[in-house]
């Protein structure tokens, strides 16, 4: 079977999407199809898409499933799961709003201030997730309940909120998130960079057969 490789710049698509356009018709290649079932690599990364009609040619749409097909492996789904994959999406999207014209060391000092900063934030939001609709909070070392109360004033639950999160993931859980990502971004950022720069979204595609796809 055919093994094209080519590169392409991608596009933003909407939403949590983006897009990469092809550069040749499927259509001669494959026969006339509405849609053309492909898999291949993006950057290294295994992926499986469907090329089809994109503007004035063709191409395929990438989403962000990374969260959800681990989740699958691990053993980790559960009504987390869809808190996980849209905070992340938000970590992702301040990463891309970022100043580009860093370069060098400052960057990776940049990075590596928001790998600690989005830790913080991602267990301060999946809290947010989930403790209003908890009942009966309880941390030992701490007098009183840190419930979420209907109808007391907003800076009294704020406070709550705070202390419970203070006392549950801060010290914990997000701190060893923000100093992994602080020594993986220092660690490996320079050599990660380089290689992504390097390969300028190099991309390989072959088409699978319909049966496959149907099985």
């Amino acid at each position: 079977m055919r093994q094209i490789e080519f590169e392409a710049t991608v596009a933003r698509g909407g939403r949590d999407r983006v897009t990469v356009p092809v550069p040749f018709d499927p259509d001669q290649l494959w026969g006339a199809k509405d849609r053309h079932h492909v898999t291949g690599t993006v950057s290294g990364m295994r992926v499986r898409a469907v090329i089809e009609p994109l503007d004035e040619g063709f191409g395929f749409v990438l989403g962000c499933t990374s969260l959800f097909a681990s989740a699958l492996v691990t053993a980790g789904v559960g009504p987390w799961l869809p808190y996980q994959m849209l905070v992340s999406a938000w970590v992702g999207m301040g990463a891309g709003l970022l100043p580009r014209r860093v370069t060098g060391r400052i960057e990776i000092v940049m990075l590596a201030a928001y790998g600690v900063v989005s830790a913080y934030a991602f267990g301060l939001l999946m809290n947010l997730s989930g403790w209003p609709f908890a009942l009966g909070i309880a941390v030992p070392g701490h007098e009183g309940s840190l419930d979420f109360v209907a109808g007391a004033p907003l800076a009294e639950n704020l406070q709550r909120f705070a202390v419970y999160t203070l006392l549950t993931s801060t010290g914990s859980f997000d701190t060893g998130r923000a100093i992994t990502n602080a020594l993986a971004i220092a660690i490996l950022g320079p050599a990660v960079l380089v290689t992504l720069r390097r390969a300028q979204r190099r991309a390989e595609v072959h088409r699978v057969d319909d049966a496959a796809v149907r099985a």
